[in-house]
């Protein structure tokens, strides 16, 4: 595997694209809390062809969208975080990550993996 990238095997396999931390090799098992992020574009444009990385592109079913409803503020110059007063979610049909929340929505989706097995691109999408 590349030096710029490491994927953790957890029941489904997710990367991050940075070196790994000290001591990891293929094989090592792990004890971690993780931030499960949903890629826009780095694995299916170009990691997906590196020599050794794994299929990454699963098949869900979404069953509901949540969408945090707390206001952002600021905690410093340049950082904004969720008012922890004021957490909260609400359901909604779809997300517009562009547009919803000015840019900064942070949404749960509720999913079901499909019995399908992971691919490396991405074929179709519904």
């Amino acid at each position: 595997m590349a030096s710029n990238v490491w994927v953790l095997d957890f029941g489904i396999c997710a990367f991050q694209e940075s070196k790994p931390p000290g001591g990891m090799e293929i094989g090592t098992f792990v004890a971690a809390e993780i931030y499960l992020g949903i890629d826009p574009f780095f694995y299916f444009e170009y990691l997906h062809s590196m020599p050794g990385m794994p299929p990454l592109i699963y098949s869900w079913k979404i069953n509901s969208i949540s969408q945090q409803t707390a206001p952002l503020i600021q905690s410093s110059e340049r950082t904004l975080i969720r008012d922890a007063s004021k957490l909260g979610f609400k359901a909604i049909g779809k997300t517009d990550a562009w547009k919803d929340d000015d840019g900064n929505a942070e949404y749960v989706l509720n999913c079901t993996r499909l019995v399908i097995p992971a691919k490396k691109k991405i074929t179709t999408t519904t």
